[in-house]
């Protein structure tokens, strides 16, 4: 789609939660003057759909959350090869401090066929092979939050935060779901039902201190634990 188009320095809001083979292939290749990758809220991938993405984008520095745990074949093959601004590191230290995983949340059960060939091929960092599920790896930068952990900009909304016994969330889907609480390396600590209300308040007081995210459907949000 916008193959080649060196002048393009922003992505489009890509907000599709449901995806079709092949949707997203090569769509931003060859853009070199691409900074920043738009979300990717889906949490189901299909075949081949990220394939390529980002390929060549040599000034792409950060890549986006990557909240699917149902992988697909080839889902992520090629996505960052050859963007030779973005550094990953197997190792946290003071320049790569950027914790970034797959998935940005949760766990991912089961592998899908070729799902991660070269996808960090000639990347400009320390770590350039096939990253693993389920890993974190660290982004060269100052930690400053692990934002690549929100999927896509929260319709959560919680009350108090920071917490430190209870918090209350809102914006939860009417028709119900689960609520979920992941912490920072993106462990699942805590999950509720919210029951069909559209708030919900949770005991917390269980919980280190410190940063963790909730979830809810395709949404999620930060919260900090006092």
């Amino acid at each position: 789609m916008f193959s080649d188009c060196t002048s393009l320095t922003t992505a489009p809001a890509l907000p599709a939660t449901t995806l079709a083979d092949d949707c997203y292939k090569f769509m931003f290749y060859g853009c070199t003057s691409l900074t920043a990758a738009p979300e990717l809220p889906a949490t189901t991938l299909a075949d081949y759909c990220y394939y390529g993405m980002f390929y060549g984008c040599t000034s792409l520095t950060t890549p986006p959350a990557l909240p699917a745990t149902t992988l697909a074949s080839s889902c992520y093959v090629y996505m960052f090869s050859g963007c030779t601004s973005l550094k990953v590191s197997e190792e946290k230290t003071d320049e790569y401090a950027k914790p970034w995983r797959i998935p940005s949340v949760g766990e991912i059960t089961e592998e899908a066929t070729d799902w991660n060939y070269s996808m960090l091929y000639n990347t400009g960092g320390t770590f350039t092979d096939d990253p693993s599920i389920n890993t974190t790896y660290y982004l060269y930068g100052t930690e400053t939050g692990i934002d690549n952990a929100e999927a896509q900009p929260a319709a959560l909304r919680l009350y108090p935060n920071p917490a430190s016994r209870h918090v209350s969330v809102s914006g939860l889907p009417a028709g119900g779901g689960t609520v979920q609480i992941f912490d920072v390396a993106g462990r699942l600590v805590l999950s509720v039902e919210s029951s069909g209300h559209e708030t919900r308040t949770i005991d917390i007081s269980g919980l280190a201190p410190g940063l963790h995210y909730v979830r809810s459907g395709s949404q999620t949000a930060k919260l900090m634990v006092k």
